[in-house]
């Protein structure tokens, strides 16, 4: 069956958009590729308010493709986005916390769990301009009131 989803995914590729290519190279592990077309999508897309769920989903998958090839210098230089999500804004302190202990940079990693702190912290002023209606804004409500953060947060606290 994946055999013939891998066929079924080149023969459209000329016909699939710049974002479903990254994800289908995401899906194939050839993540030194995806890597690229996701930075394209991101760097085309930037500046698109209508797109802006597209454009966070593409930088997961960025964020993903970076961490499975094991680019951790790259997570932790890359930069937060103003516009991005909680949930978004948190995942990247993740990996970028993870990024820090798999280099040995304790320093850096005490900075990045204090800033995952004030997020987490101020993420009601964050959230304010957000649509609280969403299913993504209540399960984050959710998972702010059990006080459930990734067990990563909690392996970085330890290990500092």
């Amino acid at each position: 069956m994946t055999n013939g989803y891998e066929v079924l995914l080149e023969r459209n590729q000329g016909e699939l958009s710049l974002f479903h290519q990254s994800r289908d190279l995401e899906m194939k592990y050839q993540y030194d590729i995806a890597i690229r077309k996701y930075r394209e999508f991101i760097q085309m897309n930037q500046n698109q308010t209508e797109q802006a769920e597209v454009i966070e989903e593409a930088s997961a998958g960025y964020y993903r493709c970076l961490q499975c090839s094991g680019n951790w210098k790259d997570v932790l230089t890359t930069p937060t986005q103003s516009a991005a999500t909680l949930f978004h804004s948190s995942q990247l302190l993740y990996w970028k916390m993870e990024g820090c202990w798999r280099e040995c940079d304790w320093i850096l990693l005490k900075k990045e769990i204090e800033e995952f702190e004030w997020l987490w912290k101020n993420q009601h002023e964050k959230t304010a301009v957000e649509d609280h209606s969403s299913e993504k804004w209540l399960f984050h409500e959710r998972e702010l009131e059990d006080n459930q953060f990734e067990f990563t947060y909690y392996l970085s606290k330890l290990l500092l």
